[in-house]
């Protein structure tokens, strides 16, 4: 059953489906009428199995660790999902993104009219670049796996706070030195 549903989702190429009929052949029961497909359907067949133990789960990172045999740091990783997404010049440009916006900090610290702004910029460089850094290292296996997430793209809403944060203080040491 599972061969045919990758396969039927692999014909529609990610399209919506309408189902018109269910037929259960051991119960000899039929469902007839139109119905949509609910959203986790339409996923791919690992995007799937990784909802469905997050649900099952309930959302516990150490119950999901025990169901796929990996570590925390491993289900958080997105930049591997992304190069095999994207491929090569996909993550490249991702990294080249990275490079602009950490370039755009250490121009707001270098604009910035007092020394507590250029330390709050280099601050959120150095957070920038290091995150950047291990994350890439992780991926390509030269270094720990820390469970340092990708700025702005890792799962976890705490990451995301704190790099939203430390973009914010940079605007805000931005929009003091222009005046």
């Amino acid at each position: 059953m599972s061969k045919e549903w990758q396969e039927l989702t692999r014909m529609t190429q990610g399209a919506a489906i309408v189902v018109e009929r269910v037929r259960l052949v051991a119960d000899d029961i039929a469902i007839e009428g139109s119905f949509e497909l609910p959203p986790l359907a339409c996923l791919a067949a690992e995007d799937q199995v990784f909802a469905a133990a997050f649900i099952r789960s309930h959302g516990s990172i150490k119950q999901m660790e025990q169901l796929f045999g990996v570590s925390y740091p491993t289900i958080k990783n997105r930049l591997n999902r992304i190069g095999e997404q994207l491929g090569f010049v996909g993550a490249g440009v991702l990294l080249l993104l990275y490079g602009v916006v950490g370039w755009r900090v250490l121009r707001t610290a270098q604009l910035a009219k007092d020394t507590f702004g250029r330390l709050i910029c280099s601050g959120v460089f150095a957070l920038l670049a290091f995150s950047v850094f291990e994350n890439v290292g992780m991926n390509m296996g030269i270094m720990p796996v820390a469970g340092i997430p990708l700025p702005f793209l890792s799962y976890g809403g705490s990451a995301m706070i704190g790099f939203m944060a430390a973009i914010g203080l940079t605007i805000s040491v931005h929009m003091r030195s222009v005046r």
